[in-house]
């Protein structure tokens, strides 16, 4: 599945390495650069973040191309909200062009706007920027490496144990689920139609057990080892990373902060 390709080339990538501070240093300000900046900035970072997720940390474009049509699904429920404007009367006259068209129900005024139209893509470019971003940390930087650093910046430890233990079950909630499935469509399950909807109910009520009684040797085994509540894990050697590309991040970074001040004083 695609989640555990994540992980793999979150320890894989030629950038694993590095330092968690760095990378999330890098990912941290291209993302403020995203949600400060306007069209233009946004652009040159996404195209900077997928220079380096792609080009240096090596990710097959093919993966990161799949994970940037995801956020789509989410646009495009909030579309209508942007594009569509609803009112009970007729709308009154405004400038010429800012209604592209318009509809009437059931007395009801529906129409499509310029500045809803333009408002949908600056929200579209901005949440792919910042996906550019995270993306970067999530696929160079693995989560018991975030962690670790969480934890050296002063973060409470039960949220950083809460991280952890979070990615570990999702990975056990795929192989439960997995299992599962196959079982049930080795019996005939998932026709299709209605009968597909109740075994889907009776799959997450399945896993719901199943999870539970995971959770419960978990506990038992960790209560076994003297457990002291907080989840510690081995902290691995980092490499110094390459001149060049440390003095392309600064750069970068410094260059993304002094274009939004730029953008932001021309405004």
């Amino acid at each position: 599945m695609l989640i555990r390709k994540l992980d793999s080339f979150a320890y894989l990538n030629r950038l694993a390495h590095w330092s968690p501070a760095w990378k999330a240093g890098l990912a941290l300000v291209a993302l403020a650069g995203c949600l400060a900046g306007d069209a233009p900035v946004q652009t040159a970072i996404g195209l900077w973040m997928g220079i380096w997720t792609v080009g240096y940390a090596g990710i097959p474009f093919k993966i990161y191309g799949r994970l940037l049509v995801m956020p789509a699904a989410f646009l495009a429920a909030g579309a209508p909200a942007f594009l569509l404007h609803v009112s009970a009367a007729p709308l009154p006259p405004g400038p010429a062009g800012d209604s592209l068209a318009g509809w009437t129900f059931f007395g009801w005024q529906w129409s499509v706007s310029l500045k809803g139209l333009e408002a949908y893509g600056q929200a579209v470019l901005r949440a792919a920027a910042a996906a550019t971003c995270l993306y970067f940390l999530l696929l160079t930087c693995p989560v018991t490496d975030l962690s670790a650093l969480l934890r050296r910046l002063g973060v409470p430890a039960v949220l950083t144990d809460l991280i952890g233990w979070t990615y570990r079950f999702v990975f056990v909630l795929l192989d439960v689920s997995e299992r599962r499935y196959t079982a049930m469509t080795a019996r005939g399950g998932f026709p299709g139609g209605w009968r597909s909807l109740r075994d889907a109910g009776l799959l997450g009520a399945h896993l719901l057990q199943d999870m539970i009684r995971q959770q419960d040797r978990v506990a038992l085994g960790l209560a076994s080892r003297n457990d002291t509540g907080e989840f510690r894990v081995l902290a691995r050697s980092f490499r110094r990373p390459e001149r060049r590309l440390v003095a392309e991040a600064i750069a970068g970074m410094f260059v993304v902060a002094l274009w939004v001040f730029w953008r932001r004083i021309g405004l």
